[in-house]
């Protein structure tokens, strides 16, 4: 008989517990990776605060986030790429009320091995290395640097892929519909850096918060208009309780807001409410 309560007691409490877990509501959040910079630390605040609405970010890049949005698989993107024609035509027709938001911006820069001679490019030279138009090293030096430069062989462009806001970013800021064919792409920052430590003839570019100083590489470009805006993207169709979408933007802002100094430190500058007028 004992034995019969305590199993039924157990029961009972497990179907409890069930029915709580049961009562949660998660809200998906996808898009660049940078988000993990931003999200990690304010989703688990957030989720430890809140008993029935959760959240949860990943990545895989804003183009990716943007497909989802519109596939009614994630509510929030968070995204380095500006909405295209392209892209607000899709969203109308699948009938996605968006709120678009400008949260963050982050500088975006230029690597190369460190043991390339050369201090510095130019957005020109850049353009003309990204299009395929400049092809060789040899090709950015003067007569005298030529033979060295030409020990560094053909010039190896690293980008990230189409799934990514930067890519969209740095094509729009270098004017071109598209990088050279023989450029080499990676899905995440990270992946940028090693492959340019790991080949002194390439460069390529990331955000600054993913730039470690510590590998084989330096910095050949950056510049006060290499700064890309980080948007949340809001499917307001995705927040049927009343107040529930004002609270998680007003608790993510007070969140920015709170820890805008560690951000700027790691790169990432918080834009507050005077700035995104």
């Amino acid at each position: 008989m004992k034995r019969s309560k305590i199993f039924f007691l157990i029961a009972g409490a497990f179907f409890l517990f069930s029915c709580s877990k049961n009562q949660e509501k998660y809200h998906f959040i996808k898009g660049d990776d940078l988000g993990f910079f931003i999200f990690d630390d304010f989703i688990k605040e957030f989720n430890d605060q809140s008993k029935i609405v959760k959240y949860q970010f990943t990545g895989g890049g804003a183009q990716t986030g943007l497909f989802s949005l519109m596939d009614e698989t994630v509510d929030v993107v968070f995204s380095l790429k500006e909405l295209n024609n392209e892209d607000l035509a899709l969203l109308k027709s699948k009938k996605i009320n968006l709120e678009i938001i400008p949260i963050i911006r982050v500088p975006i820069i230029f690597i190369s091995h460190k043991t390339l001679p050369i201090a510095n490019v130019n957005q020109k030279q850049m353009k003309a290395i990204a299009s395929g138009y400049t092809k060789y090293w040899w090709q950015m030096g003067t007569r005298k640097e030529r033979n060295i430069l030409a020990e560094f062989g053909e010039i190896e462009f690293a980008s990230l892929d189409s799934r990514n806001g930067e890519y969209h970013f740095v094509r729009k800021w270098l004017n071109l519909n598209d990088f050279d064919l023989d450029s080499h792409y990676s899905k995440h920052n990270s992946e940028i850096q090693d492959y340019v430590s790991q080949n002194i003839s390439s460069i390529g570019y990331l955000a600054l918060p993913f730039y470690n100083k510590t590998e084989d590489t330096k910095i050949i470009f950056s510049d006060q208009s290499l700064e890309s805006t980080g948007y949340l993207m809001i499917n307001k169709n995705s927040f049927k309780q009343s107040g529930e979408k004002e609270k998680f933007i007003i608790s993510f802002k007070n969140y920015l807001s709170s820890n805008s100094l560690n951000l700027l430190q790691k790169g990432i500058k918080v834009i507050n409410e005077t700035q995104s007028e």
